[in-house]
């Protein structure tokens, strides 16, 4: 059988992170960031009987949980951005009760 899906929600993403810089001297600086955004998914999967007491699965899944910001850094005006993002393939063996 085939399962199809998709849902929606809210995640709090965190991120800590650090510059360095190495010229002639070395610069340091850390940030941290915090932000609560909508997420999405999407799931596909196939179940697939073995027997009458046994089922196997297999399932992708897409979870999308926004962006995470940091920056500027002081003395320097650097920014970093990134798509946090999740891709899980599961596979599944099902005893049948």
């Amino acid at each position: 059988s085939w399962e199809v899906g998709a849902g929606v929600g809210l995640v709090n993403n965190r991120i800590e992170a650090s510059y360095v810089e190495r010229l002639q001297t070395e610069f340091k600086a850390s940030d941290s960031s915090s932000s609560t955004e909508f997420s999405y998914s999407v799931l596909a999967s196939l179940v697939r009987e073995l027997s009458d007491e046994w089922n196997f699965g297999i399932r992708y899944r897409y979870i999308d949980l926004g962006t995470l910001d940091i920056g500027p850094f002081p003395i320097r005006n650097v920014e970093a951005a990134s798509d946090h993002a999740s891709h899980e393939f599961q596979f599944s063996l099902e005893k049948k009760i």
